[in-house]
């Protein structure tokens, strides 16, 4: 496999992973008294999303994010500074709170069935999702071990409507990454599936353990050129599978 190439877009993608990882992180710390509450544990699984497509929209993100927050917080948009409301209900944050609603955030454009098969675990097991969110944000454990016991918590494949298996791990990675504060929980979704093969594994702990072993090779530093590195290194190879070309 050739070494990762961070430059150009691949480098913005990055800077803006690494801004998703900075922006939930700091809502983490600062909601320590709510992080068995759903619609807050909900906020943080959104906030691991783009709201995009194909690469446009950028802007979009951050307004749909903006909206999401100010629902949370019970905030009319339209009359209301939201950076003001940010830091008095939630006082850390009060030298942050006009970076984080400007800033530009996402990893993953989740399709429609994907985000409302996820929320729906989210609203009701939020003590399985505080429980899985707490292991990955704990300095005391090896990755391996992280990898484990979250797996064992939110491994969870289930079936829409349209009979179509979704596990949400897809929806849940992004979040789960970015609380990592050795950022080496690897972010698994589409984007993974070709690196899994090219690896000989499949999407499960020992894919999981697979990928957080490329940080370090192929001048990989964290999860987040790794989710970038998965989805740029095989991005012809894709291409020519949906025309259909071997």
């Amino acid at each position: 496999m050739k070494d990762f190439w961070n430059k150009g877009w691949q480098r913005t993608r990055v800077i803006r992973e690494r801004n998703t990882a900075w922006f939930i992180q700091k809502l983490w710390h600062a909601g320590k008294a709510i992080r068995h509450d759903p619609d807050f544990l909900i906020f943080l699984v959104r906030c691991g999303w783009t709201n995009e497509s194909h690469g446009r929209g950028r802007r979009s993100t951050i307004r749909w994010r903006n909206g999401h927050l100010a629902e949370y917080l019970n905030v009319d948009l339209e009359t209301d500074a939201l950076e003001t409301v940010v830091a008095a209900k939630l006082p850390s944050l009060k030298t942050d709170a006009t970076r984080m609603i400007r800033i530009e955030t996402g990893i993953t454009h989740c399709y429609g069935a994907v985000r409302a098969v996820t929320l729906d675990f989210v609203e009701r097991q939020p003590d399985t999702i505080a429980s899985a969110f707490l292991e990955v944000a704990s300095r005391r454990l090896g990755p391996q071990e992280k990898l484990r016991r979250i797996l064992n918590l939110v491994n969870r494949e289930f079936t829409n409507r349209a009979g179509r298996k979704i596990n949400i791990l897809n929806g849940l990675t992004p979040t789960l990454a970015c609380l990592d504060p050795a950022r080496r929980f690897p972010i698994m979704n589409a984007k993974t599936k070709p690196l899994l093969k090219e690896l000989g594994v499949q999407p499960d702990y020992e894919g999981a353990v697979a990928l957080y072993r490329q940080i370090g090779a192929h001048k990989i530093k964290d999860s987040f050129e790794l989710d970038v590195y998965a989805a740029t290194q095989f991005r012809g190879r894709r291409r020519k599978r949906r025309a259909g070309v071997a």
